[in-house]
């Protein structure tokens, strides 16, 4: 069965902080039940991968010389592309339709993982610049580590059009999106920092029910404990990746309609197929 898109009339303007969050996570526990209809198979092709990279070390099959963290990491990025972008589509676009165990790899989601590459790769090497620069100075370390993370969000939030754009074939190319988020990013790192501050008290408090859960369980089989364990974890996860990318559609949204006057983001609504509308 599918889903038909909720499109809130109170979406947030103006790149407001609180709004916009407080928006993307109404919209998540709205539409929870199409998020879960698109993460089914993302996340069970993440354990899968995961656990392989386990046994693969454990049992010592391969001698991956060191390339076997970026190697699974780029595996689940390729396996998370398809949820993110119908995500994307469903809150930034009418009519969309979410299926149980939707999971479609096309060229779109192909230029989102090659995007996502990218950041991953440039936080990375953020993280490695962030190491060198602490070394001369151990006393400053936690400044230093506080003005690179803000050196990053500053980057990603020039860059925060490129992946929304993508899951629904704007038009606009890269340098032109760059320039729609000019003396913006401020406001941007502004919306990212409160997101970040209150999905982790969320996160705080899904722990707290999941040692909780844990405490409760105890002398019971240890299939219900590791259950108990894992529930709060997961649920949290989902809503923290589906808040997330709630957020970069909110975002665009807000950004696209301000250079257009108020109209809607301009997109390719063909897909490779030639056929419009959901993958």
């Amino acid at each position: 069965m599918a889903t038909d898109s909720h499109i809130d009339p109170d979406e947030p303007r103006g790149l407001a902080a609180f709004g916009t969050v407080r928006w993307a996570i109404g919209f998540v526990f709205h539409n929870f039940g199409s998020l879960l209809k698109i993460s089914i198979t993302p996340f069970i092709l993440s354990v899968v991968l995961t656990n392989a990279q386990k046994m693969i070390e454990l049992f010592s099959i391969l001698d991956m010389k060191g390339w076997g963290d970026p190697l699974f990491n780029v595996l689940i990025l390729a396996a998370v592309a398809p949820q993110a972008t119908a995500w994307h589509r469903f809150a930034l676009l009418p009519d969309q339709k979410l299926y149980w165990c939707q999971f479609v790899f096309g060229m779109r989601e192909l230029r989102f993982l090659l995007i996502s590459l990218a950041a991953y790769v440039l936080g990375v090497a953020v993280g490695l610049a962030t190491a060198a620069a602490m070394a001369p100075v151990p006393d400053f370390g936690v400044a230093v580590q506080i003005l690179f993370v803000l050196l990053l969000m500053w980057i990603l939030a020039r860059c925060v059009m490129f992946l929304p754009a993508a899951s629904v074939g704007a038009r606009e190319g890269f340098v032109e999106l760059l320039r729609m988020t000019k003396g913006i990013a401020g406001r941007i790192v502004g919306v990212y920092l409160v997101c970040a501050v209150l999905m982790t008290i969320f996160g705080l408090g899904f722990s707290a029910l999941s040692d909780i859960a844990v405490a409760l369980t105890v002398g019971l089989p240890g299939l219900v404990t590791v259950i108990a364990e894992t529930l709060p974890r997961a649920f949290f996860n989902l809503l923290a990746i589906g808040v997330f990318i709630s957020v970069l559609s909110s975002i665009y949204k807000q950004i696209s309609m301000s250079a257009r006057g108020g109209s809607a983001a301009s997109t390719d609504e063909t897909d490779e197929t030639g056929e419009g509308g959901s993958p």
